[in-house]
């Protein structure tokens, strides 16, 4: 799905995602589920195709049914399922609002502590540990200031340029990247950018949108393509516009949509970063 949609085929993308609700509606959890509909009825609105329409519409039964519940009058009822089952609900989604942060999400749900937490990630709701941001390796101890420096400086190597105009994504993005100890400097429009690209500041890798004032995000990229000192850093573009073979004509190494590639954000960049 995320392959057809990032070559521009919506309709194909459409029908890999109308597959995965038909085949797995019952495994994916309800926050999932209804954002796998939501972006398959978004990439076949155009759609004029009958069967296309019919699995539809038998798709958004599927998923009204899975968001009614069980109800007490079902054969098999189990209250004790039912509530672990709310109780996965919300542990997913506030895995999801805080980007996998363990820490985060257990403050969000009211735990006092986060191990908490951590318990039942490794206990009754093993499925859910996936969206949870790995913890960092424990690490031998520190021996000396100068140990402790150079630990520092090592982490201030990774430097990213982040262009986009919108504030609130600038803002959410530099957070969750900052996490990782890289450094980001985000610049608005694409005037600002493209003086950045063309400058010696050292960068390990682009983050651009599409959309930008000035020159867009795809014209940023030929431009990094075409520069010596830059033609092989890494370049990653995270749009919500439907430009995906462009950008990969353009040069770009990873095409990611807003908003749903938020989530592999972070994952993405450390691929690129170890290649």
């Amino acid at each position: 799905m995320e392959i057809a949609d990032s070559s521009g085929s919506a309709f194909n993308a459409g029908f890999a995602g109308l597959t995965l609700i038909e085949e797995h509606h019952e495994r994916l959890f309800e926050i999932g589920l209804y954002r796998l509909y939501t972006r398959t009825a978004r990439l076949l609105k155009e759609t004029e195709d009958a069967e296309g329409v019919s699995r539809l519409r038998d798709c958004a039964q599927l998923v009204m049914n899975r968001l009614l519940g069980p109800q007490l009058t079902d054969k098999g009822f189990n209250l004790t399922r039912v509530v672990r089952a709310y109780e996965a609900k919300f542990i997913e989604q506030a895995l999801e609002m805080t980007g996998g942060v363990v820490t985060r999400a257990a403050k969000l749900l009211g735990f006092k502590h986060h191990g908490s937490l951590t318990s039942l990630l490794q206990g009754r709701h093993k499925a859910l540990a996936r969206k949870r941001t790995p913890p960092a390796p424990r690490k031998a101890a520190v021996k000396s200031r100068r140990d402790m420096g150079e630990c520092r400086a090592r982490a201030r190597l990774i430097t990213i340029l982040h262009v986009e105009d919108n504030k609130v994504i600038a803002d959410a993005v530099k957070d969750t990247l900052e996490l990782k100890g890289w450094r980001v400097s985000v610049c608005g429009n694409g005037v600002l950018a493209l003086r950045e690209i063309e400058s010696e500041t050292p960068y390990d890798l682009f983050l651009v949108d599409n959309d930008l004032p000035g020159p867009g995000g795809l014209g940023l990229v030929r431009r990094i393509r075409g520069l010596p000192h830059r033609r092989d850093t890494p370049v990653l573009m995270l749009s919500a516009t439907e430009c995906g073979g462009e950008a990969y004509k353009a040069g770009v190494d990873v095409f990611l949509r807003k908003p749903e590639g938020v989530r592999v954000l972070t994952e993405t960049i450390e691929r690129l970063l170890t290649r």
